[in-house]
């Protein structure tokens, strides 16, 4: 069986990498596919969330801040969802 597993993520290197190593560890028969949607421009951990792996997808998608909306991290992880549904 297959799941796909969308990770929201912003400059979160430690978190995503602990998240798709926790599910590496615990997947038994499953074929996990992970979609890490990146809410801003940093790249800079790109290539070690694709190598934790077979089959990452990492999709950048920059969301400006805006330090006066309380909502941010709620809507960026809601942008950051349904970006990922889309792949």
């Amino acid at each position: 069986m297959k799941l796909d597993v969308i990770i929201p993520s912003c400059k979160s290197k430690i978190l995503t990498t602990l998240c798709i190593r926790s599910f590496e560890n615990y997947k038994g028969k499953y074929e996990m596919n992970y979609i890490v949607v990146e809410n801003s421009n940093d790249s800079s951990y790109k290539s070690d969330i694709e190598s934790l792996a077979e089959n990452v997808v990492w999709v950048q998608n920059p969301i400006e801040y805006n330090p006066n909306e309380s909502f941010y991290a709620s809507k960026a992880n809601a942008i950051g969802i349904e970006t990922g549904l889309k792949y």
